[in-house]
C-alpha cells in the first residue's frame, strides 16, 4: 500500500510540476508578447511624431525681412476642387501656372512672396485666408479663370472695398489692359450674384485684396491670349502690385 501511495503521490507531484511548467511558459509568452506591443506603440509614437515635426517643417516659409513688401498669392482651387473645366482643361491648373509666375516676378523685385499652395492640393477658403493673416501680407491676390457667357477680364473686391483696395484692383486691370486682354469687364464689388454679399476670401483677410477673373475658360480667344501672354500677364500683375506699393505704402 505504501509503495502504491507513493507512486500516485510522485504522480500528482509531477502532474503538478508540469502545470506549474505550463503556467510560468504561459506568464512568459504573455510578457513577451507585451513587451513587443510595448515596442511597436513606442515605434509607431516616434514615426508619428517625425511625421509630424517633418509637417510642420514643411508648412514654415522664411520670415521676411524688415520693411520687406509681404504679397500673399492665391491659385484659386486645387485638388479635388478643379474649379471650371472646358474640353479637359482644368481652371485650378491655369490658375496654378499664372500664380508661380507671379511670385517668380516678384520674387525677382526682392518681394516676399507666401504662396497659398504650390502644387495641386485643396485648401479650404478659411486656410488660404489664415495664410495670408498669418504672414502678416501688404497685398491678397486670389487668381482665378471665369466660365459662362462672356468673355474677357475682370476683378473683384469687397462691397465696402477701401481706397487702397480699389487702387489695387484698378490698376491690376490697367496693367493687363496694356498687355491685352480680349474685354476689359473693369473692377467689380460684392459677388455675380448680389453686390451686397462679398466672396469670402475678400471678406476674410486682413490686408487689401481682389480676386483676378483672367478671362474666361470656355472661350478659344480668351485661353489663346491666356497662354500666349501668360508670362507678360504675371508682370502686369507684378508691376500693378509694385506700383500701388511705392504710391501709397
Amino acid at each position: 500500500m505504501n509503495a502504491e501511495r507513493r507512486k500516485k503521490r510522485q504522480i500528482r507531484n509531477l502532474i503538478c510540476i508540469q502545470y506549474c511548467a505550463m503556467e510560468l511558459l504561459l506568464v512568459l509568452m504573455a510578457f513577451e508578447i507585451l513587451g513587443i506591443g510595448l515596442k511597436y506603440c513606442n515605434k509607431r509614437q516616434i514615426q508619428n511624431e517625425t511625421m509630424v515635426v517633418h509637417q510642420e517643417s514643411d508648412n514654415l516659409q522664411e520670415e521676411p525681412e524688415d520693411g520687406q513688401l509681404v504679397v500673399c498669392i492665391d491659385a484659386g482651387h486645387g485638388g479635388k476642387d478643379n474649379g471650371s473645366d472646358y474640353r479637359k482643361r482644368m481652371e485650378k491648373d491655369d490658375n496654378l501656372k499664372l500664380a508661380k509666375a507671379v511670385a517668380s516676378y516678384l520674387e525677382q523685385k526682392d518681394v516676399h512672396v507666401v504662396m497659398t499652395r504650390e502644387e495641386d492640393e485643396f485648401l479650404s477658403l478659411e486656410k488660404r485666408c489664415r495664410i495670408a493673416n498669418e504672414a502678416e501680407a501688404n497685398y491678397f491676390l486670389s487668381l482665378h479663370r471665369n466660365d459662362g457667357d462672356g468673355y474677357g477680364v475682370e476683378t473683384w473686391v469687397y462691397s465696402g472695398a477701401d481706397v487702397k483696395t480699389m487702387k489695387l484692383a484698378e490698376t491690376i486691370m490697367q496693367k493687363l489692359d496694356e498687355v491685352g486682354i480680349q474685354r476689359n469687364r473693369g473692377v467689380r464689388q460684392g459677388t455675380q450674384k448680389s453686390g451686397e454679399k462679398d466672396y469670402y476670401v475678400n471678406t476674410h483677410s486682413d490686408m487689401p485684396s481682389c480676386i483676378v477673373e483672367m478671362g474666361f475658360i470656355n472661350s478659344d480667344y480668351d485661353n489663346s491670349l491666356f497662354d500666349e501672354k501668360l508670362e507678360d500677364y504675371a508682370v502686369a500683375i507684378g508691376e500693378a502690385i509694385l506700383a500701388v506699393s511705392n504710391e501709397i505704402e
